[in-house]
């Protein structure tokens, strides 16, 4: 038993710091020294305790107990000279009762520490029994002293969690031989610490009990595991008087401790700067020990293996504690923008609450961490990315904590705080009402005005930084949207105000806003297009467009006539003779005419072009040299190219003639002759 008690109190304070800056903690311990710990020798394991306390402290801590025989005299403990303060806290011999001033007197003294810049509070009380002021229900004030007690916890609790402060609370209820009276007592002040501080309760039955929950206590101060004595993690091995470590962690301090011996076995060599050592007894010869503290003077000391060799073996129960200096941190942000919470949140959000080691081992795989909500504890899930552990979940105000563990060496809780107020409200102010333009003035139309509204109030820039915005109309009706700080729906013809094919009538125009905060809402707003006639409404299509496109057309078309119509080779050329055949004298010959017509003779489109030498008259043939012979101008007895036309020929069609090839037609008084030729 007094082996566990030595234990516990050396598992007690270990800081909570990280990379070698320790961080100021301030602990009040509330100590009862009424009569009855005179019972079974109570007086003298808390007395055990209370020196392991101020043994286990850094020097940078600051340390002070309330006795409950004095609950107005908080006695300041100095631990630049701690063996000194050990002996005077054996010394102590008062006893009174229990009155809850002594917790009082420990809060303004844990208040006047924060106002100072302090990083944690620890309020620790020590108690085998009820406080005064709760000891009989039928007392006329005991309701106004419960009022009271309670009043006082929860402000206490609740202005430290405004300063953003760090407060932990342990109450150790030490209720062995009590009475039944007595118990329900005891359970009424342990429901009302939880209830204010959502502290931790740590009972006891019978003396070993004691030591027990002192030694679970003292492990979570420390941020060790209270649950667990398996160290995976951490190796410690004690051969003769070798002792050797092994911890992949960085370690803030090794404590030896030795107990249930008269003699400290010292330390002869070992790889630190720093060894302190300090001697706690009982204050009558019943449990004595040894605390030893190895450290460096300025660095923690890094994940690695060191050897000590002490100057004998020590005794068989000589524990060796490797106080971690791990910390991480608790962040919450919003899931969708990924932006840390520094303020309040809206109902509903969805968010990610991260504790992130400041610390990482090698192995991920050592920590495991657990978050308490609604007083569920559920699993937190490892991000690999973020190289944290995370849960999700959606706004609502309450207070939770997260627990970091690496079992059987480190564990660690920290609070945290949702505060969610409802969502504002969005909605969307119709400012123009019977809005009734004609459908031929769209185009200059006043535009549709809609404030947006936030609880009610016009949003502000910033506010509406991220709005989108998105109108449907029932009618086919072109609308044009403009936004600052207020929305404008410009009506417009569709497709212009020249070919206006709008849809008139009574219309609705149904605006949704969407923010990615607030979520989105829709108004609708009624119009009226007013129809006019058709001339009216397309006017400038029948007057200038249709005739414009008509006349185009038209153009377009003599144009493309005169491009493909067909056209006389450049080069073909017809010669002519006309023989009487009375003498030479009556032969005439004509020079060659070249078929093709000059440029600006375009003629009339698409029809081939046409020339006419003496009475044949040729049409030009697209897409070759030949030529061909009008049907209109062909006449009995006529010879193209050696063939005679025969009388039902006559006139039937176009006939080809060729490069080369001669026509000759008798006429009677003469013999006409025409030669065709293309080079």
């Amino acid at each position: 038993m007094a082996t566990c008690a030595l234990l516990l109190l050396v598992l007690i304070w270990t800081p909570n710091v990280v990379k070698g800056e320790q961080k100021q903690r301030t602990v009040v311990l509330v100590y009862d020294d009424s009569g009855s710990m005179r019972t079974m020798n109570r007086w003298m394991y808390a007395s055990y305790a209370l020196q392991s306390f101020v043994g286990l402290l850094y020097e940078n801590d600051i340390f002070s107990y309330v006795p409950m025989s004095t609950p107005d005299k908080e006695i300041a403990v100095s631990l630049t000279n701690r063996q000194s303060e050990m002996h005077n806290i054996r010394s102590w011999n008062n006893y009174k009762n229990t009155p809850f001033q002594s917790v009082e007197t420990a809060i303004q003294a844990l208040k006047r520490q924060a106002g100072k810049g302090a990083d944690e509070l620890w309020l620790i009380v020590l108690t085998d029994g009820a406080f005064n002021e709760l000891e009989d229900p039928n007392n006329p004030q005991y309701e106004g002293n419960k009022k009271r007690i309670a009043s006082t916890l929860r402000n206490f609790k609740s202005e430290m969690d405004q300063k953003k402060v760090a407060i932990h609370t342990v109450l150790i209820t030490m209720e062995s031989h009590l009475s039944e009276i007595e118990k329900q007592q005891v359970n009424t002040f342990k429901e009302i610490w939880q209830d204010t501080t959502k502290g931790i309760v740590l009972p006891t039955d019978g003396e070993s009990g004691i030591i027990n929950s002192v030694n679970a206590a003292a492990a979570l101060v420390a941020n060790r595991d209270p649950f667990s004595h398996v160290e995976d993690a951490v190796k410690t091995e004690i051969e003769d008087n070798h002792v050797k470590i092994i911890s992949p962690f960085p370690v803030r301090r090794i404590t030896l401790v030795q107990q249930g011996t008269q003699q400290n076995a010292r330390v002869k060599t070992s790889p630190f700067e720093k060894v302190d050592s300090y001697v706690i007894e009982t204050p009558q010869p019943l449990i004595q020990g040894y605390i030893t503290h190895l450290s460096y003077t300025r660095k923690v000391i890094q994940p690695g293996t060191y050897d000590i060799i002490l100057e004998q073996p020590p005794p068989p129960d000589t524990r060796i504690l490797v106080e971690p200096d791990l910390d991480y941190k608790v962040t919450v942000y919003k899931e969708n923008t990924r932006r840390e919470v520094n303020g309040e949140v809206y109902t509903g959000d969805p968010l990610i609450i991260e504790a992130k080691p400041e610390e990482l081992p090698t192995k991920s795989s050592y920590f495991a961490a657990y978050i308490m909500v609604d007083k569920q504890q559920r699993s937190m899930t490892w991000n690999e990315e973020r190289k944290a552990f995370q849960y999700r979940l959606h706004a609502t105000s309450l207070r939770g904590s997260i627990s970091m563990n690496i079992k059987g060496f480190y564990q660690q809780t920290k609070e945290f705080q949702i505060t969610a107020v409802p969502k504002p409200k969005l909605s969307l102010r119709v400012e123009t009402v019977n809005w009734k333009e004609s459908v031929t003035e769209l185009v200059h139309a006043k535009p549709l005005v809609l404030q947006p509204l936030l609880n009610g109030k016009a949003m502000t820039k910033e506010e509406l930084k991220n709005v989108s915005y998105q109108v449907r109309l029932n009618k086919n009706i072109r609308y044009e949207l403009h936004h600052n700080e207020k929305l404008y729906v410009y009506l417009r013809p569709l497709y212009s105000n020249t070919f206006n094919f709008t849809e008139t009538g009574n219309a609705e125009a149904t605006v949704t806003m969407k923010h990615p905060e607030f979520g989105e809402v829709s108004q609708s707003i009624m119009f009226t297009v007013e129809n006019t006639s058709v001339w009216q409404r397309y006017h400038i299509l029948l007057r200038y467009v249709i005739p414009s496109v008509l006349v185009f057309v038209l153009v377009m078309f003599v144009i493309v006539g005169w491009i493909v119509k067909p056209r006389f080779h450049r080069r073909a050329l017809v010669s002519y003779e006309l023989d009487q055949s009375l003498s030479d004298e009556w032969i005439h010959k004509a020079e060659p005419e070249v078929l093709r017509g000059p440029w600006w003779k375009l003629g009339i489109p698409y029809r081939a072009e046409r020339r006419t030498v003496q009475s044949i008259t040729f049409v030009a043939k697209k897409g070759t040299k030949a030529v061909l012979v009008a049907k209109e101008c062909q006449v009995e007895g006529m010879v193209i190219d050696g063939s005679f036309l025969q009388q039902d020929e006559i006139g039937a069609e176009h006939r080809t003639l060729y490069p080369n090839e001669t026509i000759i037609v008798d006429r009677g008084y003469g013999k006409e002759t025409y030669w065709y030729e293309c080079d």
